[in-house]
């Protein structure tokens, strides 16, 4: 991953942390200095490791093609395309480990950002692939969230992301029904519920306490707006569990009208663009929590 971070131009390291249940572990990213605000970062960012054997509730992968391969590869594709720009602020990608046991990456990382360096907004890729346009939730987590019985604690994040994903894909019909299962079935009902036999193509993006990967750290500690791309994740019997493969996650993004691996190059397709699209934005204005 440092070799492909630098083939694109960014000046890629690796950062060694020290946990107590491993004598090294590594954090990878790679840097782009801004041309006009070089001390305020913006950070994209997946976890590259996985639920190891033992784990709950599907006791441990040693693939981990959903989690979080594919969060891997859009991020990387992002990458790949924000590096043939020069961008106002200094861009940061970074693969994080120890997400599985604990943010241990992601809290080395931000323990050690440089003096008199701000983050502006973090973006986040964890367990995509498995959604639109399958039969499963994009779910789009905007964080720090202050009123878990209202949308709108980060509306503004919310509008840019609803506007640039619509840039690139015909999806508006995708978020007009994910904000309804949102509003009437709740967060649980699209991540920890398999509910793919109601066929329905849906895309929600909305602020939420439920925040389970790198970017709750973000948030949480500096007080960051932070976006993730995920779906299907406690629902799934192939979570954190032997079964998650590349063949699973084809088998279901099966629907009636495209096989597996159209909807799943549609998927990865939309992503990573939209994650690109939206780093472009935030480069230019970033989002602040109010």
């Amino acid at each position: 991953i440092q070799d492909e971070l630098s083939s694109y131009g960014f000046d890629a390291e690796i950062h060694r942390y020290l946990i107590s249940s491993s004598p090294s572990a590594v954090n990878v990213c790679g840097y782009k200095e801004g041309t006009v605000h070089p001390d305020e970062w913006l950070v994209l960012g997946a976890h590259l490791d996985v639920a190891e054997p033992g784990s709950g509730p599907g006791g441990g992968t040693r693939v981990g093609a959903h989690d979080n391969k594919a969060g891997v590869a859009v991020v990387l594709e992002a990458a790949r395309g924000l590096a043939q720009f020069d961008h106002r602020r200094t861009i940061a990608v970074c693969f994080w480990s120890n997400e599985e046991n604990g943010y241990d990456g992601s809290d080395s990382w931000i323990g050690n950002i440089p003096d008199g360096v701000t983050v502006t907004n973090y973006l986040n890729a964890d367990a995509v692939g498995t959604n639109w346009p399958g039969y499963y939730t994009l779910v789009v987590d905007c964080i720090p969230n202050h009123d878990d019985e209202t949308l709108g604690d980060q509306w503004e994040m919310i509008r840019m992301l609803e506007w640039a994903g619509s840039n690139n894909n015909n999806i508006s019909d995708a978020l007009q029904l994910g904000r309804e299962l949102f509003h009437s079935e709740g967060y649980a009902s699209m991540k920890d519920v398999d509910s793919s036999d109601q066929k329905r193509q849906s895309i929600s993006v909305h602020d939420s306490d439920r925040g389970r990967s790198d970017y709750e750290r973000f948030a949480d500690q500096l007080g960051v707006v932070s976006v993730d791309w995920g779906s299907l994740t406690g629902g799934s019997d192939c979570y954190h569990g032997a079964c998650d493969t590349l063949d699973t996650m084809l088998d279901m993004m099966v629907t009636d009208n495209a096989t597996g691996q159209q909807n799943l190059i549609e998927s990865f397709d939309l992503i990573s663009w939209w994650m690109f699209t939206a780093a472009m934005h935030l480069d230019e204005t970033p989002i602040y929590d109010e």
